[in-house]
């Protein structure tokens, strides 16, 4: 009885760790193309080394998600994003909308690895494009847009706000 309850366990923690690796996955291949299909704006060539770093940070693991929950640094990323029209930027432009009804969802049975890895990467990408604009603006000579700017780590940034809650 003993071993059939210790096979179930780690059944069960294979499929969880099955699922990380799963979500991982996905995030990195969603970097590498550099496109996200449920962003407003999909393509994301000029944060491709941002989010990389950001992720290889975590071990490709994801920023906003702990526990099986949206963290308490994600509902934050989430709210501030949803109140950029204050800084004179538009909501919309940075997935407000669409980020606030999936955090209104999350967690659901219905989310697979995908889906996870989905939520997350569009939370990290909005909230670094929403930081690199308040930083430059939104508008940029043609020669600057396809990297982001020198001097701010917003990899780190992100990551020191993240572990700092």
């Amino acid at each position: 009885m003993r071993a059939a309850f210790a096979a179930m366990g780690l059944a069960l923690l294979a499929g969880r760790a099955g699922a990380q690796d799963t979500v991982r996955a996905e995030v990195r291949t969603m970097i590498a193309q550099a496109h996200h299909p449920w962003a407003r704006r999909p393509d994301f060539p000029r944060y491709v080394d941002v989010l990389a770093r950001l992720y290889a940070s975590r071990g490709d693991a994801p920023v906003w998600i702990a526990g099986g929950r949206l963290s308490s640094a994600g509902v934050a990323a989430v709210s501030e994003l949803g109140a950029a029209a204050g800084q004179g930027l538009t909501p919309a432009d940075y997935d407000a909308p669409t980020l606030a009804g999936l955090a209104r969802g999350y967690p659901h049975r219905s989310w697979n690895a995908l889906a996870l890895a989905r939520f997350d990467l569009l939370l990290s990408l909005d909230l670094i494009r929403y930081l690199d604009d308040l930083r430059a603006g939104r508008v940029r000579a043609p020669f600057r847009q396809s990297r982001a700017p020198p001097g701010l780590d917003l990899a780190a940034g992100v990551a020191a706000a993240v572990a700092g809650d």
